[in-house]
């Protein structure tokens, strides 16, 4: 990435310039191709700014996390962590995070089975393809997935430490054409793909003073549908609740 500190202040002001003008270009540009078709027109007006402008407003704002606990959930994880090492050690002492090594392990002293194989043609450990399907053949795989399992946990803790300000707040990127299907995306953190765990996501919180509420629509496509279509029977289900 570029640090701005590299540069003049009057390469850095005429480098804004030249942005906002090519933008400004831009928008004339667009805004004559828009005109030119009315229904796009008015999907871009009532619909893609609305929401562009009410997700500009959630990068603002941020996501808090609590700052104590944040702290206490990751000393959690990584106890965990060297606790399900210690076992492992126990069993073997190698690099339990080399494939290889795990690999050279499971399947060449220990015999099991070997179920699928990697791209360049050796024995697979995967988490889970693998492991869950062999964890039943020796008491070292439970602990290894456990410990896997730990190990992403702790590295996506430590991830969201890089994105906090010191308002204990992260400002994910939130894309409203970030997908074919239509759906939000999200990155710099990821907030749409927080593991199923709920000390991570108790995290996720109010700031003191405030409430954290959730919220979701019922039945909103088939909701969306009686509206477009103007279909009768599905309206007056709707009206008559």
């Amino acid at each position: 990435p570029i640090n701005i500190n590299n540069y003049s202040l009057r390469d850095v002001a005429q480098y804004c310039a030249m942005d906002v003008y090519y933008t400004r270009r831009l928008y004339f540009l667009q805004r004559e191709q828009l005109l030119k078709d009315k229904a796009l027109l008015r999907v871009f007006k009532e619909l893609l700014m609305p929401a562009s402008n009410a997700l500009v407003d959630v990068e603002l704002n941020g996501v808090y996390l609590d700052p104590d606990k944040y702290q206490k959930v990751l000393a959690q994880v990584d106890g965990l962590v060297k606790e399900q090492e210690k076992i492992l050690l126990s069993y073997k002492n190698i690099n339990w995070n080399s494939t290889q090594q795990v690999a050279k392990y499971l399947f060449g002293e220990l015999k099991l089975e070997i179920l699928e194989t990697t791209k360049k043609g050796a024995p697979s450990t995967n988490s889970e393809s693998v492991l869950p399907r062999l964890k039943d053949s020796h008491p070292v795989i439970p602990v290894l997935i456990k410990y896997r399992e730990q190990i992403k946990l702790k590295q996506f803790l430590v991830s969201w430490g890089g994105f906090l300000d010191k308002s204990h707040r992260m400002y994910p990127t939130v894309k409203l054409t970030g997908t074919v299907t239509g759906r939000l995306s999200n990155s710099d953190p990821n907030l749409q793909q927080v593991p199923r765990d709920v000390l991570v996501r108790s995290l996720i919180t109010a700031p003191e003073g405030w409430e954290l509420r959730e919220a979701d629509y019922s039945q909103i496509e088939l909701r969306g549908a009686a509206m477009l279509s103007g279909d009768r029977t599905m309206r007056r289900a709707y009206q008559a609740g």
